[in-house]
């Protein structure tokens, strides 16, 4: 008697060889796309960082603009501001550890951004010959020579820093002598 063998199946090393690849596929497949969501939110952090530090350059650079006499400088240090606009109001920015705060009028302060590296977030001060006045706090003939302002703003997302600059005259400025 003859026997009639069925070769239609898969033999046992077949099996386990074909499982192996897929299980080889499918770690390269979940590597690739843990990276790539490990660097969506890596960006995304990035984003909200750098979202922060523009609008916190602009809001101080459009408040400095609004000192119209050199009296009005009141606080000139490497790390707070404080003036008054305008319209009367009193302005302070105060850089902290990890944070600028702005308050008007004396009111509770603001976090405007974070986080900043400290140390390296500072206001520096220019006279009209475009000469950085060091002896912060400035004294009142000092603040009276002001004529440039001089903000450096470094935030900080998890792994890097990202620098801002602004560099403002205030509009209409006027020497108080």
């Amino acid at each position: 008697m003859m026997r009639i063998r069925d070769n239609s199946g898969f033999t046992l090393v077949e099996m386990l060889v074909g499982i192996i690849l897929a299980g080889i596929l499918i770690g390269i497949i979940s590597v690739m796309v843990a990276s790539t969501f490990r660097t969506m939110s890596e960006v995304s952090i990035r984003k909200k960082v750098v979202m922060d530090g523009a609008a916190a350059i602009a809001l101080v650079q459009r408040e400095v603009m609004t000192i119209r006499h050199s009296d009005s400088l009141l606080i000139a240090d490497d790390d707070q501001l404080k003036f008054t606009n305008t319209w009367g109001h009193t302005i302070d920015y105060t850089i902290t550890a990890d944070s600028l705060h702005r308050s008007v009028d004396g009111g509770t302060a603001q976090i405007v951004a974070t986080p900043i590296a400290s140390g390296s977030t500072t206001f520096h001060y220019y006279d009209s010959s475009n000469t950085e006045l060091t002896s912060v706090p400035l004294d009142a003939s000092n603040r009276a020579a002001v004529q440039l302002f001089e903000f450096r703003l470094n935030m900080t997302d998890r792994s890097s820093t990202i620098g801002f600059l602004a560099r403002i005259f205030p509009e209409n400025y006027r020497i108080v002598e």
